[in-house]
């Protein structure tokens, strides 16, 4: 269970695992692992209204992120060993884990975009190729039904939920940069600048600052990896980096009509 909005806690129960930390940018994660930690158990009711406002342009949806992927490795590092050690199920330790992990993902799929074309040029790895293709394509369906059928289950239709699986892959996937870049600093436990997602007004003066030369670059990148494999043949690595360049239409279309 986790600590976030509308989340209440009682002073004897904040003052037992030792207040909020000020040494984390996540304060809420680190406050909730720590109840984890201490055995405590974090109750969630659906016939609560919490009203909250959450990023609505890609400039601060981004700046929230950022802080997220360097606030949740920055956690892991801290707190991997306690986890571990710690009288909970194997579990509900490996649920804590794999939730700090998640943004490891961005850093693991551009690697292993990288590394694809390496085995392709310098050994005959078709055949392993394949089989770790397979292996995401079939993650990437089960995690495509379960949204859809979590979508469903709050009364979106089929459609709706596939719709928004779509949309927050094509504005999310663009920001891998800077993910990356978010998570190796928290890594090497260098300091990271950060601020409030901005939000009301701010929002606008946000998007009037933003430049997308990173993610051009990236795409510029990916669009490189895509055409050498094309042009060598190589069809499952070239369905691999088409779908993967498939973001990119939407996001540009998106930005220049003014939309993320």
């Amino acid at each position: 269970s986790l600590a976030g909005s509308g989340f209440f806690i009682s002073r004897k129960v904040l003052e037992d695992v030792g207040g909020f930390c000020e040494e984390t940018i996540l304060e809420d994660v680190d406050l909730g692992l720590r109840l984890f930690l201490k055995g405590y158990r974090i109750c969630y009711t659906e016939d609560t209204y919490v009203r909250l406002e959450v990023p609505s342009s890609y400039a601060s949806y981004k700046e929230q992120q950022k802080r997220w992927a360097y606030g949740a490795l920055q956690i892991l590092r801290k707190y991997f060993g306690a986890i571990l050690k710690c009288r909970r199920t194997l579990i509900e330790k490996l649920e804590y884990i794999t939730y700090l992990a998640q943004y490891l993902s961005s850093f693991f799929l551009t690697l292993f975009s990288l590394m694809l074309v390496l085995y392709l040029r310098y050994a005959d790895m078709e055949l392993v190729v394949l089989y770790l293709f397979a292996a995401w394509l079939t993650v990437f369906v089960m995690y495509t039904l379960f949204f859809m059928s979590f979508g469903i289950s709050k009364g979106l239709s089929a459609f709706r939920a596939l719709r928004i699986v779509g949309r927050i892959s094509g504005i999310t996937y663009p920001m891998i940069p800077h993910l990356i870049s978010a998570m190796l600093k928290a890594a090497s436990g260098k300091r990271f600048f950060w601020f409030v997602t901005p939000k009301g007004r701010k929002k606008q003066s946000m998007r009037r600052k933003m430049s997308l030369l990173y993610e051009t670059l990236f795409y510029l990148a990916l669009t490189t990896l895509a055409l050498y494999v094309i042009i060598k043949g190589y069809l499952i690595a070239s369905l691999w980096l088409l779908l993967q360049l498939s973001s990119a239409p939407y996001f540009y279309y998106m930005f220049l009509r003014g939309k993320v």
